[in-house]
């Protein structure tokens, strides 16, 4: 959220293509922090072969989110299939 909203101080909020979210002050610098993670993981991109870019930034933003489904607690398994990874 941006600061401005903050401000504002809202009771709840609607995330583009997630979900509600209550108390958006408490989620603004997780929220922020993300989108900045997942920035840099592009960015780091840039300046490399443009063949399988897509396919890296893919993998390094996969293996990120999961890490940090780990440190909330969720057990995830990897198995072969035709996802990476699936929920245990």
């Amino acid at each position: 959220m941006r600061p401005r909203d903050c401000a504002l101080e809202p009771k709840a909020a609607f995330l583009t293509h997630d979900c509600r979210i209550d108390d958006p002050a408490r989620h603004a610098h997780p929220l922020r922090r993300g989108i900045k993670d997942l920035a840099a993981i592009a960015l780091a991109q840039a300046e490399q072969p443009a063949v399988a870019r897509k396919d890296r930034i893919k993998n390094v933003i996969t293996a990120h989110l999961l890490a940090e489904a780990r440190e909330h607690g969720c057990a995830l398994v990897r198995r072969a299939s035709c996802l990476p990874w699936t929920w245990s």
